[in-house]
């Protein structure tokens, strides 16, 4: 009797993988089966250990927590399209810059409290002298949740006036190095005002 009974159980082993995967199971049962990633879809920033060139730019930063769902990387990814379409001479030139950065990284956790995060965050940030000297939350990047392909002109024009407030010192060097990176032969070219 007693074999009967066991041969109708399940096979051996199966109560031990339950309790190990029921935790997976229940995260991916509160959240609709939204986990999508830990990947970024974009270079990782430099950390303060890399050698990050001190130009003056414009940083275009799309902060991230570690476990993203669909949603941030449906924004991220339009976020990221608008800068290298709209602007790709400068993204060659070097003057504007992405990163989608995982700000709860223990190497990138300053960017928590220097730009106050709590989440996924699009923020325009002009440097100088490899300094931040302004910065802005792009917050009516969640109006564009239930349509994310939308936020790419939104983007463009957010950027479009965030780089014509830049101080006046960054933006002649933002153009300058834009024009230089379409034509690389003649800005090498001095310019004297006379043909040769």
């Amino acid at each position: 009797m007693i074999a009967a009974m066991r041969s109708n159980r399940e096979p051996s082993g199966v109560r031990k993988r339950i309790p190990a995967i029921a935790p997976a199971l229940f995260l991916l049962f509160i959240t609709g089966g939204a986990i999508a990633s830990t990947d970024t879809l974009a270079a990782p920033a430099p950390t303060s250990k890399e050698a990050a060139p001190a130009a003056d730019r414009v940083v275009v930063y799309y902060f991230h927590r570690t476990l993203r769902c669909y949603t941030c990387l449906g924004l991220e990814k339009a976020a990221r399209e608008a800068v290298h379409e709209g602007y790709l001479d400068r993204v060659e030139a070097r003057t504007l810059e992405w990163q989608a950065v995982d700000f709860e990284l223990t190497e990138n956790a300053h960017f928590e409290k220097e730009f106050d995060l709590e989440g996924s965050t699009l923020l325009f940030a002009e440097t100088a002298g490899g300094k931040t000297v302004r910065w802005e939350k792009i917050d009516g990047m969640w109006d564009f949740v239930a349509r994310p392909e939308d936020l790419r002109p939104y983007v463009g024009v957010e950027l479009r006036r965030f780089l014509a407030e830049a101080k006046a010192k960054v933006l002649p060097a933002v153009e300058e190095r834009a024009k230089a990176a379409q034509d690389p032969e003649d800005a090498a070219q001095p310019r004297t005002g006379e043909r040769s």
